[in-house]
């Protein structure tokens, strides 16, 4: 019944203290996310106790880490599954397997140009 009041309350306690008093982010989100789980339908802790070993407990702890373990471990740029939305936007490669240009580096030299097949060292050789 009160939604407008409860979000206002925790966008106020979530987004207002980095940009007016930074010494106070941390205290104000513990804040916010200890209300959200009061004003959660389902109490959080009980709901994980409920669902441990079946099928909705694995989705929901699937969520939570594709959510924010993700982005905390570096693994994700953001907990996004839109395109680009893990783009890598500094330095390296975004492929973990092959990297960018690994054909191209490979095919630089003219050796490996070389002994590679002609279509092979057409597309990638780099000229």
């Amino acid at each position: 019944p009160h939604a407008v009041a409860k979000m206002a309350t925790f966008v106020a306690l979530v987004a207002v203290p980095p940009a007016a008093l930074p010494s106070a982010t941390l205290p104000c989100c513990g804040l916010g996310v200890a209300l959200l789980c009061l004003w959660a339908p389902r109490f959080p802790l009980r709901f994980a106790l409920a669902h441990a070993t079946d099928l909705t407990g694995a989705a929901a702890a699937a969520a939570a880490a594709y959510g924010f373990l993700g982005p905390v471990l570096g693994l994700q740029m953001m907990a996004s599954s839109t395109m680009y939305g893990n783009v890598k936007n500094y330095g390296g490669s975004n492929h973990l397997l092959v990297p960018t240009g690994l054909l191209q580096t490979a095919l630089a030299e003219q050796s490996s140009a070389a002994a590679a097949p002609a279509w092979l060292s057409d597309a990638f050789g780099g000229g």
